[in-house]
């Protein structure tokens, strides 16, 4: 192969890589996240998030922990938190508002040791 052959195949290479890892960065910075610490002091035995018709499970959180998951908004909807800590409490509570196309958004919801919530909202 010539000189000049290698030379144009590794730049189409490295152009493919450059905007393929852009396009991911992209995609990735666009994705909004649900965030759930685990300030209760014991294991999350089961979390489930319901929001914008999905459906987000987290399972075997320990105490201290913090976990994430990915969503997209397709609907105008809030957040439902329902779980159960490793004693049987149980965890329930509703916050927040997304709207349908918004990116780039961060929830974050701490769960209690008496199975409450506080969640809060970055744009």
């Amino acid at each position: 192969m010539k000189k000049s052959s290698l030379l144009a195949l590794s730049l189409l290479s490295a152009a493919i890589i450059i905007v393929g890892g852009g396009a991911m960065g992209l995609y990735l910075w666009s994705r909004n996240w649900v965030e759930i610490h685990n300030a209760s002091g014991q294991r999350i035995e089961s979390l489930s998030v319901r929001v914008c018709k999905q459906r987000l499970e987290f399972q075997d959180v320990a105490a201290g922990a913090t976990e994430e998951r990915a969503f997209d908004t397709l609907v105008d909807d809030h957040f439902s938190v329902e779980g159960r800590l490793a004693d049987g409490t149980e965890i329930k509570g509703q916050f927040g508002y997304v709207t349908n196309g918004m990116m780039h958004s961060r929830a974050r919801i701490v769960v209690h040791e008496d199975g409450t919530i506080e969640g809060s909202q970055d744009w």
